[in-house]
């Protein structure tokens, strides 16, 4: 959650910056680095902003990795 957090603080596309899901996903990822918050619910709204943003890259499923 410490890189998820950098990530949303530092290094999110400008245009962004302002968007009240990312604000959230931050608290979200820094109260799970602190121990106050779900690491599973910080998980999944950087998961969802980087989406939108779209800054997360496709998932692979057809790799040797893939079951």
């Amino acid at each position: 959650m410490d890189e998820a957090a950098n990530c949303l603080i530092h290094r999110w596309p400008e245009g962004s910056l302002n968007d009240p899901a990312r604000q959230a996903a931050t608290a979200a990822c820094l109260a799970a680095v602190d121990g106050s918050g779900d690491t599973d619910a910080a998980r999944q709204a950087f998961v969802t902003v980087a989406e939108a943003a779209p800054i997360l890259a496709a998932r692979r499923v057809d790799g040797p990795m893939a079951s």
